[in-house]
């Protein structure tokens, strides 16, 4: 299993205080299927909370399009079947990156499209945190960060939300302040709520030098707020990570900035 990692990948998170053991986890992380299926399911998983059921109307824990595929995306989902023997008969990604790159106002180099945030979320609990620079994130709030870390091994601080539901970012700084990896989930899941963008602001300017602060911007096509974007493209210490919600015909696809 270490062999998905590189000698260099491996010499790196050795320096950063993972052990040899925990080395087989990480290459799980890397390789999802494979953690799928072994005793880290549990990272991927949704808490054991059962879906709604499929004649719901709106399952927001599953970040889905209720409508169904919308005319236009149906009609591009059709004309690409006859293409399915090809991975990229068009170059579809590259097509896609233009098109963040010109709604979002970034350069090419910061945008890296997943099909779905957790694989993403799982390799930045990776990259960024170890056994002495550890993970903060709101309570309640998406699980996926924290159940990652904790399978890691990785120190996890859980931080109630304020009276308003949004982040309490200085509480978050100050339950841990040598973070490697600050999650920020806005609008946060299960709540809804939105941080206001100067709060994050705030925690970007105050964290930690060499940590993250991981800005999940599922949600915000639902919400018609100010987004984070602007804090990549200015050079801060950010991730960005957006989702499409899930139609019946297509899985979630996202892009980190």
């Amino acid at each position: 299993m270490n062999r998905l990692l590189t000698d260099e990948t491996q010499d790196d998170l050795l320096v950063r205080g993972y052990s040899r053991r925990q080395l087989a986890r990480i290459a799980a992380v890397f390789s999802l299927g494979a953690a799928a299926a072994s005793a880290g399911r549990p990272a991927w998983a949704s808490a054991g909370t059962p879906d709604a059921a499929p004649s719901a109307k709106v399952r927001i824990g599953a970040n889905e399009c209720w409508t169904g595929p919308l005319a236009p995306g149906a009609a591009a989902a059709a004309a690409i079947i006859p293409w399915g023997n090809r991975y990229s008969p068009q170059d579809q990604r590259g097509d896609f990156i233009k098109a963040v790159m010109q709604v979002e106002g970034v350069p090419h180099d910061h945008v890296a499209p997943w099909p779905g945030s957790s694989d993403p979320l799982s390799r930045s609990v990776v990259t960024f945190t170890s056994p002495t620079r550890g993970l903060v994130t709101a309570d309640p709030t998406f699980e996926l960060a924290g159940r990652t870390a904790e399978w890691l091994k990785v120190p996890v601080k859980r931080v109630p939300l304020k009276d308003d539901y949004t982040h309490d970012v200085k509480a978050m700084l100050a339950a841990d302040p040598n973070a490697g990896l600050f999650y920020i989930c806005t609008p946060n899941n299960p709540t809804g709520t939105v941080t206001p963008i100067a709060d994050i602001e705030w925690l970007v300017a105050n964290k930690p030098a060499g940590s993250i602060v991981l800005i999940d911007e599922a949600y915000t096509h639902f919400a018609d707020v100010p987004t984070a974007s602007y804090m990549a493209t200015a050079g801060k210490d950010v991730v960005v990570m957006r989702t499409f919600p899930r139609s019946s015909a297509w899985p979630a696809c996202a892009w980190a900035m």
